[in-house]
């Protein structure tokens, strides 16, 4: 694997518009507003989950971890958002944050509480560090990586588009489910 230590994974920007005509090409993605990971499936098949700043995670998702382990070839490293929605199909922040704190009782809340990792980015594939490749190029990949993904895996491909309209509709429906 060509991914080491801690990865710098881009960062989401504010704007103060969608785009106009003329503005260039653009892939739209929600925001998820989870704790941002990224998850590698090294040449050996084991799984390591870390924060953005390189907290391990995996004791404190281990449904995340396996799901990752389940679904993810060697030598992949990912980026994305974990989330948890409630039962009413908001996003549950307070699940998140008991979650984090939960020490010991991690496994037994990711039972009653499970959450899922939404992916938005393919930074390595079969050993390949893709980190300068066109985000169309990875884009396309972890497509064809999550064809197989059943839809009610713990991991999910995040929407995206590159269709205004499409994003236009998302920025004034997603929040209602706390996106």
């Amino acid at each position: 694997m060509r991914v080491r230590g801690v990865v710098e994974p881009l960062l989401a920007r504010v704007v103060d518009h969608l785009l106009r005509p003329g503005e260039g090409r653009f892939l739209f993605e929600p925001k998820w507003d989870g704790f941002r990971a990224i998850g590698v499936v090294d040449d050996n098949r084991g799984v390591h989950l870390r924060s953005r700043r390189g907290t391990r995670f995996n004791d404190v998702f281990p449904e995340v971890m396996w799901a990752l382990y389940e679904h993810l070839p060697a030598a992949t490293v990912v980026d994305g958002e974990i989330v948890r929605w409630s039962p009413l199909g908001r996003r549950d922040f307070a699940a998140l944050q008991r979650r984090n704190t939960a020490g010991r009782r991690a496994a037994d809340l990711a039972r009653a509480e499970p959450f899922h990792y939404i992916v938005f980015d393919l930074l390595e594939a079969e050993g390949e560090d893709l980190r300068h490749e066109p985000l169309t190029r990875r884009r396309q990949m972890l497509e064809q990586m999550f064809a197989g993904v059943p839809a009610a895996a713990t991991l999910a491909l995040s929407m995206a588009t590159d269709q205004v309209e499409q994003a236009r509709t998302w920025l004034a429906t997603l929040p209602a489910a706390g996106v």
